[in-house]
């Protein structure tokens, strides 16, 4: 009776068995179906935005969401492939695109730890993720996860994945890819890091804004640091590389790549023509669009324009005080700062907030909190607009131009900084060598 009893026990089992795993294959063959196809994943394009620059390489603009300088396989640093696969997948070159011993192992230190601390995304699904599938985190998409890294491994190589990782990830500051990111946070191409540098940059796929060097350096360095020590324990680099690089302070700042050459009339030409020309994807194929605009003459002529400019508003008078405040009223640094963040920045006219008034001078704050000295040498031309073709008196003294309370607009010179006011005539300048 027993022994009846038992058997049927290990039969419901075995069904259940059967039952589960065909349940389970039926649902991945359900899945395979909404999976990109082949040519999909061959075909994988990065999205490089549109630049524009001067005849003599200067940037003059770039358009499109995402910051990204491509990096062959090849090309690639091997210390920065051995930090990504330190800290990302170190049995990379091993599976298939799961890794059931990384599962393992992820689970195991994450039950110990009572949290997830470590992850059991391969590189290859990390790729299949951020290519094809959204981020929600449901089982259906971790299956679909898993489906695609197998397929991608079929027909992709490992190198050629590996390419579709470091260009493809995002790591903060809307840099994708490891290129970007070297210029982002350090203005550097990838061969001119250091090991630390790597290391920073391969902290950033699993965090991108907690790890972030410029947002959370304490954290950051301890993702850096933790990966240093996963090298070493690889043997990917001795004992005296890893003391070395632990010892180097945070060195990222923000360096997204700046206007080099101020032509905004130039680029926004420039963008109708090639939106017209290509379509709206013309913001994610990586054209670089040189034009005849070359930076000496074009640094000439706005300094010249704008010189101009201000000469002639100078002599129609000074219309006064952007505006004024009782001093009382903005007794914290907080509220003068306020007060001056109403006021926008104007080329190189600086809102400043005077505070004191003496017999030559006058002192005014900056809205990043720098105590200026206006000069009076720098206010003897304000004298008050009455009309465009009438001025008032020459002032004596700076309290006959300015008050405490007043906002004004100042402009730096060499050496020294002056009351300068926004012109109300605008002007062009057009150049051409017929």
């Amino acid at each position: 009776m027993l022994l009846r009893i038992f058997g049927r026990f290990i039969l419901t089992l075995v069904t259940l068995g059967v039952v589960s795993v065909a349940g389970l294959t039926l649902w991945a063959l359900i899945l395979t179906t909404e999976l990109p196809n082949i040519a999909a994943i061959q075909d994988l394009k990065l999205k490089v935005p549109l630049r524009i620059y001067s005849n003599d390489g200067l940037l003059i603009a770039e358009y499109g969401d995402e910051r990204r300088v491509p990096v062959r396989i090849e090309d690639a640093p091997p210390m920065l492939i051995k930090a990504v696969l330190a800290a990302e997948d170190d049995r990379y070159y091993e599976h298939t695109g799961i890794d059931l011993q990384g599962i393992a192992r992820a689970f195991l230190a994450n039950i110990q730890a009572g949290s997830t601390v470590q992850g059991a995304s391969t590189i290859t699904m990390q790729v299949a993720r951020n290519y094809f599938l959204s981020r929600e985190r449901t089982y259906k998409r971790k299956a679909k996860e898993a489906l695609l890294a197998l397929n991608i491994e079929r027909h992709l190589t490992k190198d050629e994945i590996l390419e579709l990782y470091i260009n493809k990830i995002f790591l903060g500051q809307r840099a994708y890819g490891f290129g970007a990111a070297a210029k982002t946070y350090y203005g550097k191409a990838l061969d001119e890091l250091d090991l630390a540098q790597f290391a920073m940059l391969a902290a950033l796929p699993k965090a991108p804004s907690n790890v972030n060097p410029l947002r959370n350096p304490e954290a950051a360095k301890q993702r850096r640091d933790y990966i240093l020590g996963r090298m070493r324990s690889l043997d990917y680099i001795v004992a005296e590389q890893y003391r070395t690089a632990l010892e180097q302070p945070l060195t990222a700042e923000n360096r997204v790549a700046k206007v080099e050459l101020e032509a905004p009339y130039v680029a926004e030409f420039v963008r109708q023509q090639i939106i017209d020309r290509y379509g709206e994807s013309a913001y994610e194929d990586g054209y670089q669009i040189f034009t005849t605009v070359d930076s000496d003459s074009q640094i000439a002529a706005r300094q010249g324009l704008r010189k101009g400019l201000v000469a002639y508003d100078r002599r129609h008078g000074y219309r006064g005080a952007v505006r004024s405040w009782n001093l009382d009223q903005l007794d914290s640094e907080e509220l003068k700062q306020a007060a001056l963040s109403k006021v926008p920045r104007i080329a190189n006219h600086i809102p400043a907030l005077v505070v004191d008034v003496q017999h030559d001078y006058a002192t005014a704050l900056t809205e990043d909190g720098e105590a200026i000295q206006l000069d009076w040498e720098g206010m003897q031309w304000a004298r008050p607009f009455v009309s465009p073709n009438r001025r008032g008196p020459k002032p004596t003294m700076p309290a006959d131009v300015v008050a405490p309370g007043d906002i004004v607009y100042a402009v730096q010179n060499e050496s020294n900084w002056s009351l300068s006011q926004v012109p109300l005539l605008e002007g062009a300048l057009v150049a051409i060598d017929v």
